[in-house]
């Protein structure tokens, strides 16, 4: 039977709690809050364990760690993907791409996968 395909409810949740996000990132836009500190700014429902986290990687380091935190994380994600073999820029654009829409990059087998990386280049 499976699941039923038309159920829009994660989809429109995971646009409301980026939709949060962005309100809280606008009281903070340059620092942001600190990735610690999200847990207790996050106004929610429901607590939950995701509560310190947005569902996008992105969200969550804008609302963290402001404009500043992000460019900085983007202009590293660039350098590393410049200096990446084929393989690794391949790496490198699906844990992107994928991080826009959940929160893939800030996973931590996923980081760690990254340093390794970085420091075997």
């Amino acid at each position: 039977k499976g699941g039923k395909l038309s159920r829009a409810y994660t989809i429109t949740t995971r646009i409301e709690e980026n939709e949060k996000g962005i309100a809280l990132w606008l009281k903070h836009p340059i620092m942001g809050y600190g990735y610690n500190r999200l847990r207790y700014i996050r106004v929610q429902e429901v607590l939950n364990h995701a509560g310190a986290t947005f569902p996008s990687s992105y969200i969550t380091l804008l609302v963290a760690s402001g404009l500043t935190g992000l460019f900085s994380f983007i202009f590293l994600f660039f350098a590393f993907f410049k200096n990446a073999s084929f393989n690794g820029r391949l790496l490198i654009f699906i844990v992107a791409f994928s991080s826009l829409f959940d929160n893939i990059f800030l996973n931590n087998f996923i980081i760690t996968i990254f340093f390794i990386l970085m420091t075997i280049v």
